[in-house]
């Protein structure tokens, strides 16, 4: 399985308090070695195949996903994943 990493996503991460980062990481893993049911996933609504994983209590990866391809689009604080939705349709 591939898996890419957006800028944005790669911004947000740099951005988070360095406990949070690690928790993001490991999330990433879980998603990576198709281990998808850790994070708790849900499919977002909209045209898009986009997907919101739990990294804490706080935070959600946003990721979407192919055939043989993941890309971590955004991490994000779960009151934002409303307006990330809103943006996307």
């Amino acid at each position: 399985m591939i898996v890419k990493v957006s800028q944005k996503a790669m911004k947000s991460l740099a951005s988070l308090p360095r406990d949070v980062q690690a928790k993001a990481r490991r999330a990433v893993e879980y998603i990576k070695s198709d281990n998808e049911r850790s994070v708790k996933p849900n499919k977002l609504k909209g045209g898009r195949n986009l997907y919101s994983g739990s990294v804490d209590s706080k935070y959600r990866v946003i990721y979407s996903k192919s055939k043989d391809t993941i890309t971590i689009v955004d991490i994000i604080k779960v009151d934002t994943v409303a307006n990330v939705m809103r943006s996307e349709s």
